[in-house]
């Protein structure tokens, strides 16, 4: 899409469809998860899980636009700026669900730092500037047993999740297709969306 031209917006059917693709993949990744986790590949299994979270985010966007007028384009542009972004979709999941345990703005954006610095440390070799050395992805455990244990947090923080946004997949994609019609005429979307830009987006 070019910069002026206008968004994607998406239909109906569209958005049933994206809804219940985001969830069965995310669920598929929790099952990886748990295997990895058989597997005792601690931090394989933990990477897996943030991208099944990351996956939910997704669920929420969607779930969102269904109340979404067609014409609102500054809603649409918002949109796919954060479909595209990690960042912002880990924005989203945690001012929704758990921005009253902020003490404050500057604690928000230093914890979605965090997140975002210990993803990329599951899954990548890095250099490091200061130390003129790579590493290998990072292991935050001294044994397996503590590995296991915050691995099995991971897990459980992940099902707790999509087990909340069941509800919006509407049990079936022809089911949520024929649903959305409903959903979007009891107008229960509290929030003034879209929600507050909490932080920079650069990735």
């Amino acid at each position: 899409m070019a910069r002026n031209d206008p968004p994607v917006v998406l239909s109906d059917d569209e958005l049933a469809d994206g809804i219940w693709l985001a969830f069965e993949n995310a669920c598929r990744l929790v099952d990886d998860g748990k295997t990895l986790i058989e597997a005792s590949r601690y931090l394989s299994a933990q990477g897996v899980l943030r991208i099944a979270v990351e996956e939910g985010g997704k669920v929420l966007l969607l779930s969102q636009a269904i109340y979404w007028e067609k014409t609102d384009s500054e809603k649409w542009i918002w949109f796919w700026k954060t479909w595209a972004s990690h960042k912002r979709k880990l924005r989203l999941i945690e001012f929704l669900y758990h921005w009253p345990t902020y003490q404050d703005r500057k604690r928000f954006d230093e914890t979605i730092k965090s997140l975002l610095d210990s993803r990329l440390e599951l899954w990548y070799v890095d250099y490091d500037k200061e130390h003129h050395a790579y590493r290998a992805p990072q292991i935050h455990h001294a044994t397996d047993a503590e590995a296991a244990e915050a691995t099995q947090v991971e897990l459980k923080y992940t099902m707790t999740l999509l087990t909340s946004l069941l509800p919006a997949t509407g049990g079936s994609r022809a089911g949520l297709r024929r649903q959305i019609p409903e959903i979007r005429s009891t107008r229960r979307d509290a929030m003034d969306w879209p929600p507050p830009d909490f932080g920079s987006d650069e990735e």
